[in-house]
């Protein structure tokens, strides 16, 4: 496994910028490359992240021991281009996971540029489904969009995005207790029913919405939102919290993976939002609702995407548009006008994630069309 990640499988080792360090776990040799330290904070650092992995991943093809079969993730086409170099070296044979289609669905205003970009983002999608031996993808609403928009005829399958649900847990007295939750967050002295987004602050997630639902919660003292992560929408969404003089809202930086996993099990209803295009909204299947969902842990997602309908059709969640904070804070009062329903939901949550994004499952689906390709 090659990987600029660094809580795989578990943790936060610290990186330098430079150093590829080697390590086994479980027979599994892992090459972690650096990482430059920007991930998250910006659109420019995550774009430069991006490309030093790409850069420190052809450094690194001469560790590499020889493989069959290289299956490629991560953010396109960064990931791409050293694992068709691997292919051609190595001589072996290439699955790319499309888990998106940036830069084809990213959001921007309607320009020339926007234009500009996404036909790049077409052309470098066409190259790497070119080069590729077969595909995986994270949806069926995914491969019935590459397969008739690239015309592609070659192997594929669907690999729902997996989550450790021997980690991310259901646990009804974690949920009462909010033990990890008060130590983090001092308003937490009283019982709260807690409302969780974590990870990217940027634009698309439009975290002032979700102030704005706050500011329509206030006279519920029961709700307390919590925002976790960075990005360069944080520093905003915050003064107008503060301009309202909120006080049923938080800000949390990033914390570890370890955390991350007791937090979300502690949570009472979790968010995913999202307001962009709808292409980018309509595929769109995150791992974050695979985690909260195994906690046992109902989501509200974007109204017309992937996982906002399974959801909403399993009885785990709600489809809302984000672009209206009222919206969100609606969906929250059902939810305390309805504890015994709720309860069912959580049950439902943990078996659909168990059934769907379990690494057994996944692992099992992955193995199979692994063979396909390697025969």
């Amino acid at each position: 496994m090659v990987t600029s990640v660094p809580h795989y499988p578990l943790g936060l080792p610290k990186l330098d910028a430079f150093h590829i360090s080697e390590e086994k776990k479980e027979g599994l040799l892992i090459i972690r490359l650096p990482t430059s330290g920007l991930l998250l904070r910006s659109f420019l650092g995550r774009l430069i992240n991006y490309c030093w992995y790409a850069l420190f991943c052809l450094i690194s093809i001469g560790k590499i021991p020889y493989s069959d079969v290289v299956i490629c993730l991560g953010p396109h086409p960064f990931t791409d281009f050293p694992a068709f170099l691997f292919k051609k070296v190595k001589g072996a044979r290439l699955i790319v996971d499309i888990s998106d289609l940036w830069p084809e669905a990213i959001s921007f205003k309607s320009s020339l540029g926007n234009s500009l970009i996404q036909g790049i983002g077409y052309s470098l999608n066409k190259l790497i489904l070119g080069f590729s031996d077969g595909i995986c993808v994270v949806s069926e609403r995914v491969l019935d969009f590459i397969t008739y928009r690239y015309n592609y005829k070659k192997p594929a399958t669907v690999v729902y995005n997996v989550t450790n649900t021997d980690i991310f847990v259901y646990d009804q007295e974690a949920k009462k207790q909010k033990k990890s939750l008060k130590n983090l967050v001092p308003e937490l002295a009283q019982n709260k029913f807690v409302v969780l987004y974590h990870g990217v602050l940027g634009p698309v997630q439009k975290i002032e919405n979700i102030v704005e639902a706050a500011k329509l919660a206030q006279t519920i003292r029961q709700i307390l939102f919590v925002i976790v992560g960075e990005g360069e929408k944080k520093q905003m969404a915050k003064r107008l919290a503060e301009d309202e003089d909120l006080d049923n809202i938080v800000f949390l930086p990033m914390i570890n993976r370890k955390l991350i996993c007791k937090i979300v099990a502690e949570s009472d209803l979790g968010l995913l939002p999202i307001v962009s295009n709808p292409l980018h909204i309509h595929f769109l299947t995150t791992i974050k609702a695979a985690e909260f969902l195994a906690c046992g842990t109902p989501i509200l997602a974007p109204v017309g995407s992937y996982i906002g309908e399974l959801v909403s059709s399993a009885g785990v969640g709600f489809e809302i548009d984000f672009a209206d904070p009222s919206q969100i804070y609606q969906s929250i009062r059902w939810v305390l006008n309805h504890p015994m329903l709720f309860d069912q939901m959580k049950e439902r949550a943990r078996k659909i994630a168990v059934e769907r994004f379990s690494q057994n499952h996944f692992a099992e689906v992955l193995c199979s069309f692994v063979e396909v390709i390697d025969r």
